[in-house]
């Protein structure tokens, strides 16, 4: 778990590591557009396909284990780092159905291939690992439908982090 100053980070690491997909040199055109926001993604429907990259979760990750509080009146000399897991959607949308398939296969080959990416923040680097995370079909046509947009090839990615102060 990569210990971070800011989620932000985390977002950004994710989006220039799948980026990194699309400049390879057998990709056969132009790299996709990657867009923060889902009104950006439905509003800019690029010819050539885009990526729209959006924090969907972020909450405290269970399986972390938390440095004990210490009790009114001790002082350890530091509070804990808050352990969250992030986790992201991540959509494909092109004019022709089949080059939004592309783009989302670019996207897990490329989660497969190099899980891990390197992380900077406040000078220290650490590793940051992302993997695709099983989703229903339910919740991602959920996931559409509350945001308020026609379902696109998507899937969701976790990764955990650690912030500090």
């Amino acid at each position: 778990m990569a210990s971070i100053a800011s989620i932000s980070v985390a977002s950004a690491a994710l989006e220039a590591h799948l980026r990194a997909a699309f400049d390879a040199p057998d990709w056969r055109t132009g790299v996709p557009v990657v867009c923060r926001t889902v009104e950006a993604f439905v509003r800019a429907n690029d010819p050539a396909g885009q990526l729209l990259v959006w924090l969907l979760h972020a909450g405290p990750d269970p399986g972390a284990r938390y440095d004990p509080m210490p009790f009114p009146g001790e002082s350890s000399g530091r509070r804990p780092e808050l352990a969250l897991g992030l986790q992201y959607l991540v959509a494909a949308q092109a004019d022709d159905a089949l080059r939004a398939q592309d783009i989302l296969s670019r996207v897990l080959l490329r989660l497969h291939r190099r899980p891990r990416v390197s992380v900077a923040s406040d000078g220290a680097s650490a590793p940051l690992a992302f993997a695709p995370e099983p989703t229903s079909l339910t919740d991602l046509v959920s996931i559409w439908h509350a945001v308020g947009f026609a379902p696109t090839p998507s899937l969701v990615c976790r990764t955990g982090v650690s912030l500090r102060d």
